[in-house]
């Protein structure tokens, strides 16, 4: 996560949390490059990221969630313009 980019702007994200799917593509498997290209887009545009916090020792694992943000900014990052949280019932596939 950027730094006081969109994802830590929108207080829904925090550095430390795990990203597990963009959109319906699970990240597992890719790459740092191939998990940028798909949180990247056209400014405007709808993003969902699936994330959990991080686990910590003797607490129970975080349930995985979906953030649904739109993309804005001359890079095509996504920003707090409209942020939902919901707990996914399992994760994407």
């Amino acid at each position: 996560m950027t730094p006081g980019g969109s994802a830590e702007l929108c207080g829904l994200i925090a550095v430390g949390d795990l990203l597990h799917g963009v959109g319906d593509k699970p990240v597992y498997d890719l790459n740092p490059q191939q998990t940028t290209e798909l949180i990247l887009g056209p400014a405007g545009s709808d993003i969902s990221l699936w994330i959990s916090r991080a686990w910590k020792a003797g607490e129970p694992p975080q349930p995985v969630r979906e953030v649904k943000l739109k993309r804005n900014g001359p890079c095509g990052a996504a920003a707090p313009t409209t942020a939902l949280v919901q707990e996914a019932p399992q994760h994407p596939n």
